[in-house]
């Protein structure tokens, strides 16, 4: 009997990059979310992967954190 060989769920890069640089903020999620002009209920999502990055969040995201522009869209297309 042929045994099906086990898939292994891709990781999604763009949330665990995203979750683990919200928790290692001295911001409340909340309070990040406010200032970058993020829906709260949207970051958390991204976060937990369950919505994508758009262009517009990027720019958000990399100019709140100091990173390159493109960075969180690279993470979410990578995974895509």
């Amino acid at each position: 009997m042929k045994m099906k060989p086990k898939l292994i769920p891709l990781l999604n890069f763009f949330a665990e990059t995203l979750r683990e640089t919200l928790e290692g903020s001295n911001l409340s999620q909340a309070d990040i979310a406010r200032r970058c002009g993020i829906p709260a209920p949207h970051l958390t999502q991204m976060k937990q992967g369950k919505r994508r990055c758009t262009p517009e969040y990027d720019l958000r995201l990399s100019c709140f954190f100091g990173l390159t522009p493109g960075m969180w869209m690279n993470l979410q297309l990578d995974y895509d």
